[in-house]
């Protein structure tokens, strides 16, 4: 199927259907819940840190705890694309995954 490898979607009969996605539930270890436990409260505002990497770390440690894509959409704010990027850059790079890139200035 073209169109399924291109878009990651599947047309049946004219409707794109979006293929299954794997469970957005994650198991660590513990000494990796207590390491983002840690880097979240380093970079809360009150710490002086990083808020937007705290709040990404909060996203994921909700997904350990057993939290479905759509009750963190509906806690947090963010769009579904957003949160699954946020975990992919966790499973991908741990938590240097959650840091804020460098951006340009323009």
């Amino acid at each position: 199927h073209f169109l399924q490898v291109i878009t990651g979607k599947l047309s049946i009969f004219g409707r794109l259907k979006t293929m299954p996605r794997k469970p957005f539930f994650m198991k660590l270890p513990q000494s990796k819940v207590d390491e983002l436990t840690d880097f979240i409260n380093k970079n809360d505002s009150a710490a002086g840190g990083d808020i937007r990497v705290s709040i990404r770390g909060r996203v994921i440690l909700a997904s350990i705890r057993g939290m479905s894509v759509k009750q963190i959409m509906a806690k947090f704010g963010f769009k579904e694309r957003t949160i699954w990027y946020w975990r992919s850059a966790y499973e991908k790079y741990g938590i240097e995954g959650l840091k804020s890139k460098p951006r340009l200035k323009k």
